[in-house]
């Protein structure tokens, strides 16, 4: 299990990985849960003091599971122009 210390980050999971037990990360593992929908937004968290997101996601079809998983660190701080 991956544990975050929520007094520091704000957490968006709408599937609960954070509360899977995988023995290590097998994308496999997260195709075949019946509870985890790949999907661009599947984890956010974004830390409390610093406004920094780690943004966790599956970008590619959806439908066949032809594409990644991917995480992205972003900060918060910077405006889009």
């Amino acid at each position: 299990m991956f544990q975050v210390d929520k007094s520091k980050w704000k957490i968006y999971d709408p599937d609960e990985v954070l509360s899977h037990e995988f023995e290590g990360f097998d994308t496999g593992v997260l195709k075949s849960e019946a509870s985890i929908h790949p999907r661009e937004d599947m984890m956010q968290l974004t830390h409390k003091e610093s406004n920094r997101i780690v943004d966790f996601g599956y970008y590619g079809c959806e439908i066949k599971l032809d594409g990644f998983y991917a995480a992205h660190v972003v900060d918060g701080n910077l405006k889009e122009s």
